[in-house]
């Protein structure tokens, strides 16, 4: 499931980065950015069997301290408003 689902939103988080999915933040000598994306489930829903399942989400942390990129990403299947 986890491969499915990163197959999914792999076309949403190769997109440029802009205002609309991008949080910045500057402080104590580093930069911390944010990018959230989310879809709905279809599909994947039905494939793994999962009727609740109405969207899915990924949430993106960028850091960089000392000339280091850190990149976290966390998938997450919270409703879709």
């Amino acid at each position: 499931m986890f491969e499915a689902v990163r197959q999914a939103l792999a076309p949403l988080a190769a997109t440029p980065l802009c205002a609309a999915t991008m949080t910045l933040d500057k402080a104590h000598g580093r930069i911390d950015g944010r990018e959230y994306h989310i879809m709905a489930a279809g599909e994947l829903a039905a494939q793994f069997h999962w009727e609740q399942l109405r969207s899915i989400g990924v949430a993106i942390s960028y850091r960089i301290e000392k000339r280091e990129k850190i990149l976290n990403s966390v998938i997450t299947s919270v409703p879709k408003h």
